[in-house]
């Protein structure tokens, strides 16, 4: 199948190339290929968790298993500790919960009224994910992850952090004879670093990065559309009235059509007017704003006349406003960028 590693648990038989701490280690690393360059971190592992970092690609590895007949609690606090000391990295964690939750598609009989030990593990579980902020890569459309003698559910989870990107999640319901079914996943690899543009000037990378604090806030926080009609510079008050008045008596004569007669002529009528009425209003508001604008010259021959007829109106492309720092202001565009920086990207350890 092409399988680079294996996050194995509960293993009952051993391998060459299997990777486990103590003789009765329940969570475990197959090596699959002789290529792969992995580095197990002793100090961080136990036979329940074990940790390794793949070298090839830049990410650590996390295999867990979290036995049913022991606290749900000792497991979560052990790999808390973990993520506390890989902060910021790339990790991928693969992890036999037996826990049931909606959060990880299990069908409602699974994780309601069976008792306060299963309501307990299901809510440690949920809230270690969403606090920590983890990504559960579990797809409701594939089969169950687990299928023994009593049923089936899914109880094994893949986990990563958000700056890992994990795609082909898929459940082998064939590929093996275990109750646990085979769960493949792609990972990317570190991304490479060696065409940053260094000889760039200060005004492309400012262009630049304010392109990506723009893009990266519209995907966060999304787009409002404003409740308030803006319109054009000549707009007024009485343009929307005249608008709204056009559309209302539009609305009627569209009501009245097809009876012919007087009731479907007098609302054509009336409409018609209404619409003469308003472009007339737009052309001569129109007509008056740009003699407004034409005769301000006449008082400040380098005010919106002369601005509009150079192509001066719209700020410049590549402008980062000066910023107020807590040593003082920032009097120029490395001062300005290294104080953005450091405040949307602050050191994971600042100590």
């Amino acid at each position: 199948m092409g399988l680079d590693l294996v996050l194995v648990q509960e293993q009952y038989s051993g391998e060459p190339n299997l990777l486990q701490i103590g003789q009765h280690a329940k969570a475990g690393i197959l090596v699959c290929r002789s290529d792969t360059t992995i580095c197990v971190l002793a100090h961080l592992s136990t036979p329940h968790c074990l940790v390794g970092h793949v070298e090839p690609c830049d990410v650590h590895v996390l295999s867990c298993y979290f036995q049913y007949s022991e606290d749900i609690d000792r497991h979560l606090d052990h790999l808390d500790r973990v993520l506390n000391t890989l902060r910021g990295k790339r990790i991928l964690i693969g992890v036999d919960c037996n826990a049931h939750s909606p959060l990880w598609f299990c069908e409602r009989r699974q994780y309601t009224g069976r008792g306060p030990e299963v309501e307990h593990r299901r809510q440690r579980m949920e809230g270690f994910v969403l606090g920590r902020d983890l990504i559960i890569h579990n797809q409701e459309d594939q089969p169950r992850t687990f299928a023994g003698p009593s049923g089936e559910s899914n109880i094994d989870l893949t986990l990563s952090t958000r700056n890992l990107s994990v795609t082909e999640w898929t459940v082998n319901d064939q590929a093996c004879s275990s109750d646990h079914r085979l769960i493949t996943c792609r990972v990317s690899g570190a991304e490479r670093i060696g065409r940053i543009p260094w000889g760039a000037s200060a005004t492309r990378v400012a262009e630049s990065f304010t392109d990506v604090v723009t893009e990266s806030a519209r995907e966060c926080l999304g787009v409002r559309k404003s409740r308030i009609y803006g319109g054009y510079e000549w707009w007024n008050g009485k343009l929307d009235q005249l608008r709204r008045t056009a559309a209302r008596k539009r609305k009627v004569w569209q009501g009245t059509r097809g009876r012919g007669g007087v009731r479907e002529e007098r609302p054509l009528a009336d409409f018609r007017r209404a619409r003469w009425e308003y472009r007339v209003a737009i052309r001569e508001r129109q007509d008056q704003y740009y003699k407004d604008i034409a005769d301000s010259g006449n008082v400040d021959p380098w005010g919106l006349a002369y601005r509009a007829a150079s192509g001066r109106c719209l700020a410049p492309r590549g402008v980062i406003n000066g910023l107020a720092l807590a040593d003082g202001y920032a009097c120029d565009t490395q001062g300005a960028m290294s104080g953005v920086l450091r405040a949307l990207c602050p050191d994971d350890d600042p100590g």
